[in-house]
């Protein structure tokens, strides 16, 4: 084992002598082969000694090709030799030349050379569509799209939706007013029979005018309303105060019925009180109108209430008779329908001429008594028509009527007022019933 240490020993001190003289001596051979990673081996023709190897330049002895590596080859001053291979360059294709134009349904054909002599071919995209104009093929509405078409110069169709349109309202009607309370609705129509709502705002009331539903008077509230002037709903009411009387004072003089003195008379509602008073002067005056001679009053009562209308079955019912003027005939029969007991009945007659004028009065009494329903008559015949007011002038008479009446009742009572039953000249004098009212 000592040996061979020794044996090691000196083997690394040679070399190291080795690489110092190489270093002053061979100008770094040493290193260079070392660096480049040459074999070093010994040389036989140079002794034994150790050997780098020094190889010239690359030479290329195959040339690569598209698809085939090349080979390149250097040798060193011992004839050593050192190969390497060239890597194939791949092919090298020039411009792609079209050998069928692509159109929008088919596509093309291109290409390529190499120099070798290799072709690659390839597809070409086809072209997109030429299309024409849109033509319209159905009309959009407001419920559906419509659809539109273009055409290629190959044939080829495509389709495509258009927007549908917007409704087309009409104008808006009422479907529903509004009032003071409530919202109303419009709606409008579209030619497609959409309908279209909307709500009409609630008016709200409207105070109308204040209306009097009962006035106030001199003693009592009275009471107004104030109406909406829409809708007509009461929307408040309000108290009118009583106004109050008025009196006005005036000095009056006592009549049949009324008292005399200051009298104190509302302006208002006529409620009167006396000062100073005297008493009425007694029973009314009456007239056969009805009115009193006295305090002016009327009276008067419809006296067909009291006597019947003349009695149509009776020859002397109504009617007078005139052949000439030296011959004069009337007549009038009637019942007492008053429920009472008439002691005298005074009638008068009045006069007409053809054309409506009173051209006489004449005035005659019945002496009683007539019970109830009992029949009371007048009969006049008379030679000369001078016993009548106008000297003769009823010759001329179209018309007799009994325009008023005046009965005295047996307990003393007096009514008058008006009759109005009257006849016209008959002469047949077979018919003497003839009347009117």
């Amino acid at each position: 084992m000592k040996k061979f240490l020794k044996f090691l020993l000196i083997v690394v001190v040679v070399i190291a002598v080795v690489c110092v003289f190489d270093m002053y001596f061979n100008g770094g051979k040493l290193r260079a082969a070392l660096k480049l990673g040459d074999a070093v081996s010994d040389d036989p023709t140079n002794g034994g000694t150790l050997h780098f190897h020094d190889y010239g330049a690359w030479e290329t002895i195959k040339q690569a090709a598209c698809e085939q590596d090349g080979i390149e080859e250097r040798y060193c001053g011992c004839g050593e030799k050192q190969s390497r291979t060239i890597a194939a360059v791949g092919h090298s294709y020039g411009e792609w030349r079209t050998l069928q134009e692509s159109t929008c349904t088919e596509t093309g054909i291109e290409e390529r050379s190499c120099a070798c002599g290799l072709k690659e071919t390839q597809s070409k995209a086809t072209l997109p569509h030429t299309f024409g104009e849109w033509r319209e093929i159905s009309k959009a509405t407001c419920t559906e799209q419509g659809v539109q078409e273009r055409e290629c110069v190959c044939g080829e169709k495509e389709t495509a939706s258009t927007k549908g349109t917007n409704h087309t309202y009409g104008q808006w009607m009422t479907a529903k007013p509004a009032t003071c309370t409530q919202n109303g609705e419009k709606v409008r129509s579209c030619a497609c029979g959409a309908k279209e709502t909307a709500v009409i705002e609630k008016t709200n009331h409207t105070e109308g005018y204040r209306s009097v539903i009962k006035e106030a008077t001199c003693v009592e509230n009275g009471q107004a309303r104030i109406p909406c002037a829409k809708c007509g709903e009461v929307l408040r009411t309000e108290i009118i105060p009583a106004k109050g009387h008025d009196y006005r004072s005036s000095t009056v003089t006592a009549t049949c019925s009324e008292p005399g003195g200051v009298k104190h008379t509302c302006s208002r509602c006529a409620d009167t009180y006396y000062e100073e008073t005297t008493a009425p002067t007694g029973a009314h005056d009456l007239a056969i109108t009805g009115i009193c001679r006295k305090c002016s009053g009327d009276f008067s009562v419809d006296m067909t209430t009291r006597v019947s209308a003349p009695i149509a079955s009776s020859r002397y019912g109504f009617s007078y008779y005139t052949p000439n003027n030296s011959f004069f005939c009337f007549s009038w029969q009637a019942e007492n329908i008053s429920n009472k007991t008439i002691k005298y009945c005074t009638v008068e007659l009045e006069f007409y001429n053809a054309v409506g004028d009173v051209i006489a009065t004449f005035t005659c009494k019945i002496t009683g008594p007539f019970n109830m329903n009992k029949e009371m008559s007048i009969v006049i015949t008379t030679g000369d028509w001078a016993v009548f007011p106008g000297n003769g002038a009823a010759g001329d008479t179209a018309e007799i009527e009994i325009s008023y009446m005046r009965i005295e009742y047996m307990d003393g009572t007096v009514e008058c007022g008006t009759y109005g039953y009257g006849t016209t000249e008959r002469n047949d004098d077979l018919d003497y019933i003839d009347f009117h009212f």
